[in-house]
């Protein structure tokens, strides 16, 4: 149950992210992957509306070797999430 309110978090998070923001998506996920050896796949699936929207999706692959707790898949979704949004913001600003 805790681990379904969680994904809907993550989707609630990632909804509406326009192309710089995948882009920087990608990069981050790919620096985190590096951190933690946790696989990150961003996925990109258009919702048929009046615009096209640009949805990210979260998919993790199972790890191997126990990480720690800092560097859990949770957490790390939540730090992506956060930088994401934090870039986000870097951008409306400039």
């Amino acid at each position: 149950m805790k681990e379904r309110r969680i994904a809907m978090q993550q989707r609630t998070l990632l909804k509406n992210f326009s192309h710089r923001n995948f882009y920087a998506f990608n990069v981050i996920s790919s620096y985190l992957q590096l951190i933690s050896r946790v696989n990150f796949t961003a996925i990109k699936t258009f919702e048929r509306r009046r615009s096209s929207v640009h949805r990210v999706v979260l998919k993790q692959r199972p790890v191997r070797r126990r990480t720690p707790l800092h560097q859990s898949p949770t957490c790390c979704v939540y730090e992506a999430v956060s930088t994401v949004f934090t870039i986000t913001n870097t951008f409306k600003e400039i």
